[in-house]
């Protein structure tokens, strides 16, 4: 018997298939509605002894029944094949494990496919978290809450600017002295600098990151699991279609 992930796969060529019949078609009833259609036409003399003249013979090429009939069949597959898997997607379920640890027990096949896309989607948000800045020296500081860190204390001298004269040359009995003033830079404080943060460190993102992978590659590993379901044979297609087709 067949195997859900091999039902999966074939599903997608008939759905094809299934795209291409019915755009054929529609193409045929739309632009092309002479095949279904016989004309003769003739001409008759009215004068005696003159033989009939066919002037346009078209025969008739099919017909919309059969034409509904031939697409139906294919229809009615590949509604049987979807209804197939959806029986067998209510029974196929897989454990999700990481190592030996069993994360989420019985998960069905169509939860799994949706974890999968939603995963990656949580794992790329976490991707993007601002992490703290190293250089900072930033330690964990439970006194201010849970997950606040606070930096190293960041010391700076406030200043100010000071003039002073400075004597290029003493003064003599003859020239006064050369003098030019100057400026120093004076301390006049210092400047405390405390800083929290609540952002993660490199190590918890990459830690967070290893988890959203680990966990994903357990989920692919429990599709395939569940995707071995053997399938149950479902049929419903021939219904429908006898039921849209009938005229009585």
């Amino acid at each position: 018997m067949a195997k859900l992930h091999e039902l999966l796969a074939v599903k997608s060529g008939i759905s094809g298939k299934i795209t291409k019949i019915f755009g054929d078609l529609a193409d045929l009833f739309t632009n092309k509605k002479h095949h279904f259609t016989r004309e003769i036409i003739v001409l008759k003399p009215v004068e005696d002894g003159k033989p009939d003249v066919t002037e346009k013979n078209v025969e008739l090429q099919t017909t919309v029944p059969k034409e509904l009939a031939w697409g139906g069949v294919e229809f009615s597959k590949f509604l049987d094949v979807c209804h197939t898997i959806n029986l067998t997607n209510c029974v196929a379920v897989a454990d999700v494990k990481v190592g030996d640890e069993v994360v989420l027990a019985s998960v069905p096949a169509t939860t799994l496919l949706e974890l999968e896309k939603h995963i990656t989607t949580f794992k790329q948000l976490i991707a993007q978290t601002p992490t703290l800045d190293p250089i900072k020296g930033f330690k964990l500081d439970s006194a201010q809450g849970e997950g606040i860190y606070a930096a190293q204390l960041r010391v700076t001298a406030t200043t100010t600017k000071e003039e002073y004269p400075l004597v290029l040359a003493p003064a003599t009995d003859k020239h006064p002295a050369q003098v030019v003033l100057k400026s120093r830079d004076i301390v006049t404080g210092h400047r405390h600098a405390n800083e929290w943060s609540g952002m993660l460190t490199p190590a918890q993102k990459s830690v967070l990151l290893s988890n959203a992978e680990d966990l994903l590659a357990a989920v692919k590993m429990a599709q395939a699991r569940a995707n071995s379901q053997e399938v149950i044979p479902g049929s419903i297609g021939k219904a429908v279609v006898d039921y849209i087709l009938r005229t009585k």
